[in-house]
């Protein structure tokens, strides 16, 4: 089990709060990225942020709503803002050898059916379940479930149904790769982050456990997650890791609030 140390952060909050919050709020409006989907500039927005919540890049944003000056967005105003869980374009066309998954009797991505090769997402999974399981797992590993919370917010918007474009699987966005060695010689077992979102969503929180193991910071955990822990330590923080970790505690806030 992680260390105990977890929970005295200064940015972590009683558990009571997350379970008096899921109660309370778990069936009551949540956030949707959609396909074709538009997000209102509200005060404090930069298109850096924006496209970081969205998966996507400032310079996607700028061609897909013709944008002449990206650092000027006016409050108020919708961008279209692309599906950060449709199936990446490159991979719809492309032989189940490009991307690394093949038939394997367990319709994991590219499976070949009839002499053809059919694309399957991961399973959807309902909300209340994968909430559910986040706090299970952050509890098991000595984390304040708020922010488990809000980082599988930041990644995946509580979806198992999908993937990203880098191949990043579903909830908490592992990838094959990170999942097969984290469950090798971290958990002891084979795990399916594909099809089981309990593999996914402990995989990942395992992995953060690592990190935070190896850094002893939070945030420098957090950064790891999104930047990797090799590049954080030769290069330091690039601009949008330190995106990635504000917006962690900005959702964090959000959810004990019982906005999120």
């Amino acid at each position: 089990m992680a260390d105990v140390a977890h929970r005295r952060k200064s940015r972590l909050v009683p558990t009571a709060l997350v379970l008096a919050w899921l109660l309370g709020s778990l069936l009551g409006p949540q956030m949707v990225v959609a396909q074709d989907a538009t997000h209102t500039v509200s005060e404090g927005d930069t298109l850096s942020a924006i496209a970081l919540n969205y998966g996507t890049t400032v310079e996607e944003l700028v061609a897909l709503n013709g944008l002449v000056d990206p650092n000027l967005i006016v409050i108020g105003t919708s961008l279209i803002v692309p599906d950060k869980w449709s199936t990446p374009v490159a991979w719809e066309t492309a032989s189940a050898a490009d991307t690394g998954w093949t038939s394997s009797g367990d319709n994991r991505g590219w499976v070949e059916v009839d002499g053809e090769w059919v694309w399957y997402d991961p399973p959807y999974v309902a909300r209340e379940t994968i909430v559910a399981m986040l706090i299970e797992a952050a509890q098991m590993y000595g984390w304040e479930p708020s922010l488990i919370l809000a980082q599988a917010w930041q990644e995946s918007r509580w979806r198992q149904d999908g993937i990203s474009h880098a191949g990043a699987i579903g909830v908490m966005q592992v990838l094959p790769e990170t999942a097969a060695e984290v469950g090798a010689w971290y958990l002891g077992r084979d795990v399916d982050p594909w099809s089981n979102v309990w593999d996914n969503i402990e995989t990942g929180v395992a992995f953060l456990t690592i990190l935070y193991e190896e850094t002893g910071s939070v945030d420098l955990a957090l950064a790891a997650y999104y930047q990797g822990l090799g590049s954080l330590q030769r290069d330091g923080w690039f601009a949008d890791t330190a995106e990635y970790v504000s917006l962690i505690y900005y959702w964090q806030e959000l959810i004990l609030a019982g906005e999120l």
